[in-house]
């Protein structure tokens, strides 16, 4: 074989891979072959190797229904194989996650999306390295013309806030977090961005108080 086959080989199995992947989804939603492409899917999907793939198909396909079922395979998934990806595969799929959040033009695959970069957010931002893009893409993401933009920020953050691990990295910044809540609660033109805002808030509010909760409770001894 010679230098150059290599990558070439490579690139062509991916294809490869990527196209058998789109077929068992696009089966899985045909009630004539759900029940053989179920089998096999689960079967495709038991390597962690496999969620980067599954997230670009959630990112790539080009039937929004596919995208959709994608993206809801891999929110079952993600956190379970996240750590045993490659450090450049976590990379890939985090950058992919959030640029398709705000490129997606269907409204069900952009809320299955927000529901994968929640479950991944809950499980990173508590941890030393956090995740500071997801931090920084909400911020944005909250302020943005696109009403579709605010409502994903706040759909993130009511599935974010309802962990109270979470909630406490944003303790630190509350203020400025209410206020961009209070400015969702206000939007003038998307009942959308309303909705989830006052989804974000019940949740926030939840956690706030089982924080104060845990801290209350917390025993004491005399002399400490």
């Amino acid at each position: 074989m010679s230098h150059g086959a290599g990558p070439s080989a490579a690139a062509a199995a991916a294809d490869d891979d990527a196209a058998q992947l789109e077929l068992l989804l696009r089966q899985t939603l045909d009630p004539a072959t759900v029940h053989a492409a179920e089998r096999r899917l689960r079967k495709a999907l038991k390597p962690a190797a496999a969620a980067l793939p599954l997230a670009r198909r959630a990112a790539e396909s080009d039937a929004p229904e596919v995208r959709q079922l994608a993206a809801v395979l891999l929110r079952r998934r993600v956190v379970g194989h996240y750590e045993q990806l490659a450090a450049a595969d976590r990379d890939a799929l985090k950058a992919l996650v959030l640029h398709r959040l705000v490129a997606e033009p269907h409204a069900p695959p952009r809320r299955a999306l927000a529901a994968v970069a929640s479950a991944l957010g809950a499980e990173l931002l508590p941890a030393d390295g956090g995740w500071p893009e997801l931090l920084r893409f909400l911020s944005d993401a909250a302020q943005a013309p696109t009403a579709e933009h605010r409502e994903v920020a706040m759909l993130v953050l009511a599935e974010l806030f309802e962990s109270p691990a979470t909630v406490a990295v944003f303790r630190p910044h509350l203020p400025a977090t209410v206020g961009v809540l209070r400015a969702g609660l206000a939007d003038p033109l998307a009942p959308q961005v309303r909705t989830a805002s006052l989804r974000a808030v019940g949740a926030l509010a939840t956690s706030l108080l089982d924080l104060s909760l845990i801290h209350i409770s917390e025993p004491t001894r005399l002399g400490m």
